[in-house]
């Protein structure tokens, strides 16, 4: 066993397959939305999460966050920060049990694969933009068409269906032809408002539907996509416990699979299906609001994936007011050239140490 000084305290420090001593830190950090992120659910004002980081005696350092999009329940948050500080000083089971969790164990993943050249590191990553709910996506939209912005993400099911559907008629009449739109309801519709939209959205610049149906609703998930004039994808349904990837892929699933990978574990376990049955060309890759070092591996992804596709990673004005920015930058297309080489040294100064 091996001990190191981090900091001012001495720890102990794991043996990697080389038998090159690894030293890890920690810490957390919090950041404050520049307006409320709204959904068909619940209301986010401000983003919290974890930055990792390890190396190996003479290499460099390696980064990588956990980056729940809900703040942990308090219980939940002191037993993951105790794992953490077990992983800082390599105990075992609390590396098994923070893999387990497909917040850290995305963290982990990236960790490990590090090393790993970026994808196409030259290759440009289109972007969509998030909207706002509601009515103040109009006031929102000429701001971001003017940055170059040809997708938009839209959350729906925050207000009334004939309130939303008219809203949406004065966005789909405002922009030009190229413009198209992606709409979110987070599960919030029933089935009598997706009729509704079903006869809203014939003809519209719409390229899909996520989540139009709430938890329970699977069969009638699959059976709305083979209707809907417009596709849908699938989200949270992903993450559930009883479904996934490769359940969806049972069933036959026509549309797109949006993968916010902070939030679905190691990349493996739905990279590879989709790979196996040449689908990764439907995968939209989604962030949650990570900082940069999280926005990092997400470029990382999208960059590596076929096809092409405008990925959710437009996400900067949801912390527009931040200073100094600490995420990715707001901007419609985006390559690991937009990344200032000091942004990821400030990111994790600015964290909390554990």
């Amino acid at each position: 066993m091996t001990f190191a000084v981090v900091g001012r305290k001495l720890v102990r420090v794991e043996n990697d397959p080389n038998n090159l001593p690894v030293e890890r830190e920690v810490k957390r950090y919090r950041r404050t939305l520049s307006c409320p992120l709204e959904n068909a659910r619940e209301t986010h004002w401000e983003k919290t999460g974890y930055l990792l980081r390890e190396k190996s005696a003479g290499e460099r350092w390696r980064y990588a966050e956990a980056s729940p999009l809900e703040a942990l329940a308090p219980e939940e948050a002191e037993a993951q920060e105790n794992r953490l500080r077990a992983w800082r000083i390599n105990e075992s089971q609390a590396i098994r049990a923070l893999a387990e969790h497909e917040v850290f164990g995305f963290a982990l993943w990236c960790l490990a694969n590090d090393h790993e050249s970026a994808g196409n590191a030259h290759g440009i990553v289109p972007c969509s933009s998030l909207l706002p709910a509601g009515p103040r996506a109009l006031g929102k939209l000429p701001s971001l068409l003017d940055q170059g912005y040809l997708t938009f993400k839209w959350k729906v099911g925050v207000y009334e269906a004939a309130e939303e559907i008219h809203l949406a008629e004065k966005l789909f009449s405002s922009v030009p032809a190229a413009v198209k739109f992606r709409l979110d309801a987070n599960g919030g519709w029933r089935e009598e408002e997706a009729a509704l939209w079903a006869k809203a959205l014939r003809g519209a610049p719409v390229e899909y539907v996520e989540e139009p149906l709430g938890p329970g609703k699977d069969r009638e998930m699959r059976q709305l996509a083979s209707e809907f004039p417009v596709p849908l994808a699938l989200d949270e349904r992903l993450r559930q416990s009883h479904t996934g990837v490769t359940w969806w892929q049972s069933r036959g699933w026509p549309g797109f699979y949006v993968i916010k990978p902070s939030l679905s574990g190691p990349v493996n376990r739905w990279w590879k299906p989709l790979q196996e049955k040449g689908e990764l060309s439907r995968v939209i890759l989604s962030s949650a609001l990570e900082t940069a070092i999280g926005g990092w591996h997400l470029l990382k992804l999208a960059s590596s994936l076929p096809g092409k596709r405008d990925h959710g990673l437009g996400v900067g004005e949801a912390f527009g007011e931040e200073s100094p920015p600490l995420g990715l930058p707001e901007e419609s297309k985006l390559s690991f050239s937009s990344l200032d080489n000091a942004l990821i040294a400030r990111v994790w100064e600015r964290g909390e140490s554990l």
